[in-house]
């Protein structure tokens, strides 16, 4: 409850089986279209990436389909480290296609990532 309230700039409660969100018109936007993610999520792996959760709120990157481990083992405990230390949620989002490459928003709203100075990226190299 508090993670979502401090990514999303809102205040929220849980009162029996509702939730009472404050904020903004786009933030209580923000604050439900994460509630309702996380109530259809599959482990911590989401179905789809509300259309709420633009840019200024949810970062994409693109992740092999063996990397997915780390979130589902044992090692979620480093993830949700870094959950904690960054204030943010990390969830996967499985390929909607055969490829390995990153699972996209709706058709045509896909935005494409650039590296910039001064990113930070991580990557893991088998041998030469």
């Amino acid at each position: 409850r508090k993670r979502i309230a401090k990514i999303c700039s809102s205040s929220l409660e849980y009162i029996g089986d509702f939730v009472h969100v404050v904020g903004t018109g786009q933030e209580r936007r923000r604050t439900l279209a994460v509630v309702e993610m996380l109530q259809s999520r599959d482990g911590f792996q989401v179905k789809a990436i509300p259309d709420a959760m633009d840019e200024a709120i949810c970062t994409r990157l693109g992740m092999h389909r063996d990397a997915a481990s780390a979130i589902n083992s044992q090692r979620r405990e480093q993830v949700r480290h870094a959950e904690e230390e960054t204030g943010t949620m990390i969830l996967y989002q499985a390929a909607t296609s055969s490829s390995s490459g990153p699972a996209t928003k709706a058709a045509g709203s896909e935005t494409k990532l650039s590296l910039q100075e001064g990113a930070v990226v991580e990557g893991k190299c088998k041998g030469a």
